[in-house]
């Protein structure tokens, strides 16, 4: 990811960090664990929605307490998911996952980042099922491209 392409502070979100992650892919268990996998290209979330479920599942009181103001990008997410898709590339075939169960894929940060999308195209060629916890309509129009 360029380092000029990372903002620090956007709108609301005065706590943006970068960094990696050693597995992008996550064992689902509890309410997704019908799923094989959740993928979450972020933590935290720019929207902050007073109802939203994944503020609770933040790692520390901080984070909970200030959900809404803090986001923390998994910069290698589709460089960690194109290395697990070239070390066997039908890996994922038959698989089941859950996009995005903590967090929205498609938060003001993803315009200027396009991590999701980066994400989404690495699975155009398994055979998995996928299912994204939020959809914006222009997806549909870049999907179709794919």
């Amino acid at each position: 990811m360029d380092a000029n392409l990372k903002p620090q502070r956007l709108g609301q979100l005065d706590d943006i960090t970068y960094g990696k992650t050693s597995n992008i892919l996550t064992r689902a268990t509890g309410f997704i664990e019908a799923y094989d996998y959740s993928l979450n290209p972020y933590s935290g979330c720019a929207f902050g929605c007073t109802y939203c479920y994944a503020a609770f599942f933040s790692r520390s009181p901080y984070h909970r307490d200030n959900w809404g103001y803090w986001v923390r990008v998994k910069e290698n997410a589709a460089d960690n998911l194109n290395r697990k898709l070239r070390r066997n590339s039908r890996c994922l075939d038959g698989k089941r996952i859950y996009m995005s169960s903590v967090t929205d894929p498609y938060q003001p940060l993803e315009r200027k980042l396009g991590l999701t999308r980066a994400v989404l195209e690495k699975l155009q060629r398994p055979r998995q099922t996928l299912t994204i916890s939020r959809v914006p309509n222009w997806w549909f129009k870049h999907a179709a491209r794919m």
